[in-house]
């Protein structure tokens, strides 16, 4: 016999409307955008320049490389993104119009990268670079191959029209060397967000898109009303947090997007979350009207 269904209660709810609005919007706006617009020396990106390079072959590596390939890389994060953008820059221009994706392979992005990390007294760190850059690669040309003109976004968009599935997405990504289940779930966490395909992926496997951070883990006490919480493994919070986000009607990639930021701006610390967490929520409840 299954349990109960437990309503959620108004300071549930207002704390899914926080997290996945205002929060949610800060962070695409603050962390996402303002991110690629200075790695991609574009003015003014944003939702739409987002969009249209998630749908092209060529630029959707561009965004991979620019926001996501090493955002666990710390103080190197910079500086190998700034070289990788370089290579991919220069491969693709030793080549006719997009047809970095019909080579055969990926190995002309490694050879770039690894000299261009040479002439900037950079270690290329092949163990750990080589498998991302040119796996990467590499799946944008399986891609095409298959259907041409798709890129990696795409793909996946598609998959999921067509299955209700995202786990053979995030199963063909996270075999690539050097690419980790977070930097994976991120990247689909975004591209769900922007094709708007999240009701279309089966529940079971939306633990694809909610990548768990520290400020997931934090929160999912505090939401999830269930026991257990606060020592579950990864992949149950990422499955209670986006359950509980259907029963609030918001959508669980913007709410773990919104987490996200409130942690890293607003709590800062962990030590702090749970407080600032209250605080924050005290003062939405001024203005909070139920939508139900």
């Amino acid at each position: 016999m299954r349990p109960p269904v437990i309503p959620l209660d108004s300071q549930a709810q207002m704390t899914f409307d926080f997290f996945s609005g205002t929060c949610s919007d800060l962070y695409y706006s603050d962390f996402v955008f303002s991110q690629l617009g200075r790695s991609l020396k574009r003015e003014g990106f944003g939702e739409s320049q987002f969009r249209d390079m998630m749908t092209s072959p060529e630029d959707c590596l561009r965004l991979f490389f620019a926001n996501y390939a090493f955002a666990r890389r710390g103080k190197d994060r910079e500086d190998m993104t700034n070289i990788a953008l370089r290579a991919l820059d220069e491969v693709v221009a030793s080549l006719p119009p997009g047809e970095i994706v019909s080579q055969e392979n990926g190995e002309a992005i490694w050879f770039a990268f690894d000299r261009l990390c040479t002439e900037n007294h950079k270690k290329s760190n092949e163990n750990q670079n080589r498998g991302l850059l040119q796996g990467m690669v590499e799946l944008a040309q399986e891609v095409h191959r298959d259907n041409p003109g798709h890129s990696i976004a795409t793909w996946a968009r598609d998959v999921v029209k067509a299955t209700r599935r995202m786990e053979d997405v995030f199963l063909r990504i996270v075999d690539i060397r050097g690419i980790g289940p977070k930097t994976t779930s991120t990247f689909l966490r975004d591209v769900t967000l922007v094709f708007g395909i999240e009701a279309l992926i089966d529940p079971a496997d939306r633990i694809y898109v909610q990548p768990v951070d520290r400020w997931l883990r934090l929160i999912a006490p505090i939401v999830v009303p269930e026991e257990g919480m606060e020592a579950a493994a990864d992949w149950i919070v990422a499955g209670k947090t986006s359950k509980y986000c259907r029963r609030a009607k918001v959508e669980a990639v913007r709410f773990s997007a919104g987490v996200t930021y409130f942690g890293q701006k607003i709590a800062l610390d962990p030590e702090r979350f749970t407080t600032e967490v209250a605080k924050a929520i005290a003062d939405y409840s001024q203005s909070w009207k139920p939508r139900f």
